[in-house]
């Protein structure tokens, strides 16, 4: 597993950073002058570090969860401010792969107690699940409601997407690390298999399931 992991991760990073290379090196030797171009090597700078910068933040989320050391800030927080900030983080992204979200958010919710940074990790991680395997049918959806349950009063968060969805034998290992499932088309995706497990990590060090 470690082995599998690091060959996917370093596979991974060589794509964004190959890119961000070639678009550096044309414009350092000021092969593209054109403004216009530049704009676009700049976007193309911008999102494969983006890219980069979330693989990173995934893998120290993993290796925090997993020694046991993660340590998060509690704080009272508004969940649909948390919500609404990924969104609009993604907002670039989505556009880019014109993808519409139904968007069902509640114009009150109870507040909730969690760390900020973590919360909007694990939503950003669906989103971003729901973008690379629904992007063919251009809609995801995300919704957020209130619920009381035997344990009170809890925020429930759905993301949702319109793809191929999961093969039944693969439902009962979808959280775990490295499992990528075993559609051809799934493997086939870009992802080291972490984004799930982070996600799981995230919710159950918060009491959520």
């Amino acid at each position: 597993q470690q082995m599998d992991f690091v060959a996917s991760v370093s596979h991974e990073l060589r794509t964004p950073l190959t890119a961000m290379r070639s678009a550096g090196q044309n414009l350092a030797d000021g092969i593209v002058a054109d403004p216009e171009r530049v704009r676009s090597y700049g976007a193309l700078i911008e999102r494969e570090g983006r890219r980069l910068t979330e693989m990173v933040a995934r893998v120290l989320a993993f290796a925090g969860i997993r020694s046991g050391q993660q340590s998060y800030r509690m704080e009272t927080l508004d969940a649909l401010a948390v919500v609404e900030g990924v969104l609009a983080d993604s907002r670039w992204v989505l556009e880019e792969k014109r993808i519409a979200v139904d968007a069902s958010l509640p114009a009150e919710l109870p507040a909730i107690r969690g760390d900020a940074a973590a919360l909007r990790q694990a939503l950003s991680n669906l989103i971003d699940n729901a973008m690379k395997y629904g992007a063919a049918a251009g809609r995801i959806g995300v919704r957020v409601e209130a619920v009381t349950t035997s344990r009170g009063e809890e925020v429930a968060i759905a993301v949702s997407d319109r793809g191929p969805g999961i093969r039944r034998s693969d439902l009962g290992h979808v959280f775990e690390p490295f499992f990528r499932g075993g559609d051809p088309d799934t493997a086939a995706a870009p992802g080291s298999g972490l984004g799930l497990a982070v996600v799981k990590g995230v919710v159950e060090a918060h009491g959520g399931r």
